[in-house]
């Protein structure tokens, strides 16, 4: 199953679990916000480290890029800058998850 059916089954689920709750318009929230994560997840999951070295400065550089049977991406590239961005994403939606899942009531948990 793919992931994307996947949260969009939960999703389902919470909206069926949550209707005609005040929890609904916070999952609605979080829902958004975990779609648009899971972009970043793909980006990271179907995209190769590359590393280039440059002798003369001697530096190492790592670069995440499309496979190059991706030919939809071959343009793109994203470096450490990036993905520590995306880190922060996803250390911010699991905070965000956690607390969401605190505050429901035990009732709605199960």
């Amino acid at each position: 199953m793919l992931p994307n059916t996947r949260r969009k089954m939960v999703d389902a689920a919470a909206k069926v679990v949550l209707k005609d709750n005040k929890y609904l318009k916070e999952w609605t929230k979080l829902s958004r916000k975990i779609e648009g994560e899971s972009k970043n997840r793909n980006r990271i999951a179907h995209f190769g480290l590359i590393s280039h070295t440059n002798s003369k400065r001697k530096t190492e550089t790592y670069l995440l890029k499309p496979s190059i049977f991706n030919v939809a991406n071959q343009d793109r590239e994203y470096d450490i800058k990036q993905i520590k961005v995306w880190q922060k994403s996803f250390n911010s939606l699991a905070a965000d998850m956690s607390k969401f899942l605190n505050n429901l009531p035990a009732a709605l948990r199960a």
